[in-house]
């Protein structure tokens, strides 16, 4: 540090001369001083310069501040998510299993029946409205258009386009639905599809998949941990290991394609149930 500079001083300082001997590198004009001065006054990083193709080209400098201003805000948004949703209204668990293995529904007690947190409706619709931008489905038009037509419409694609304020994109999602999944109702498959693609474009957004998994995704929203009294995969999955027959717990250990913790289960299944009476030996005079 130069005498009677303060730490803010060298700091700036510092910044100038690594931004010029970058620009000189890369054939850039030399800066003046003043763009750092100019960039901490703008609340978010600015986009790269013209030319600069990829995030990791921009000054070293500059990519830093960039960081550590997303990473702040970050913070900033994950709190507020903690305090301003609310569960079981904006995200919540969802019982995914079937009623033949479990018909408690949400009044069920084994966590492993749950999904993981998802994002709702309300929880999008609150995220976007804090952080001021709009949903917007470019190609809802189109399906419009074919309605309108008389065109037989069978399934539905969407996108939806995060917006800022001055109309750029921000991010994007989709979302699907099949009419049959509604009897035919075009009105609820649109407004499903657009919920479903609109949810996945505010996970984009903000980064949020860590917290929050998509309604519509079951092999990634369900729990961490499986349930072991169930039978894990194949075409009785779901089902109870104390419900399965003697011979389908033996297929499973006799079977090569079944995995090493099938036939470990299979086989404490068996051993935990008493041998049936045919099992013992007729000659045991007692």
């Amino acid at each position: 540090m130069r005498e009677g500079e303060t730490i803010e001083e060298y700091d700036e300082r510092m910044g100038r001369e690594a931004e010029r001997d970058w620009n000189a590198r890369n054939g850039r004009p030399r800066a003046t001083g003043q763009e750092l001065v100019i960039r901490r006054e703008i609340a978010h990083p600015e986009p790269p310069a013209p030319g600069v193709s990829h995030p990791l080209d921009i000054a070293p400098v500059e990519f830093k501040r960039s960081l550590a201003v997303r990473g702040e805000n970050r913070q900033a948004l994950v709190g507020w998510l903690k305090d301003a949703l609310i569960a079981g209204t904006d995200y919540g668990r969802i019982h995914y299993v079937k009623k033949a293995t479990c018909d408690k529904g949400a009044s069920c007690t084994n966590a492993a029946h749950f999904t993981k947190d998802v994002l709702f409706k309300p929880g999008a619709q609150k995220i976007c409205g804090m952080l001021g931008v709009t949903p917007s489905y470019p190609n809802l038009a189109r399906y419009e258009e074919a309605a309108l037509a008389g065109v037989k419409i069978t399934s539905i694609v969407l996108r939806c386009q995060i917006l800022s304020v001055d109309g750029r994109v921000l991010a994007e999602g989709v979302g699907a639905r099949a009419l049959e999944q509604d009897y035919g109702d075009l009105n609820k498959s649109l407004k499903m599809a657009a919920k479903s693609a609109h949810l996945d474009a505010t996970l984009s957004l903000a980064g949020l998949s860590e917290i929050f998994a998509h309604p519509d995704s079951p092999t990634d929203n369900r729990s961490e941990e499986p349930d072991p009294a169930q039978i894990p995969e194949g075409r009785n999955r779901g089902r109870l290991w104390a419900e399965a027959s003697r011979e389908y717990l033996q297929g499973v250990i006799d079977s090569p394609k079944a995995s090493a913790a099938m036939r470990a289960s299979a086989r404490a299944e068996l051993t935990r149930r008493p041998l049936p009476q045919e099992d013992f030996d007729d000659d045991i005079p007692f």
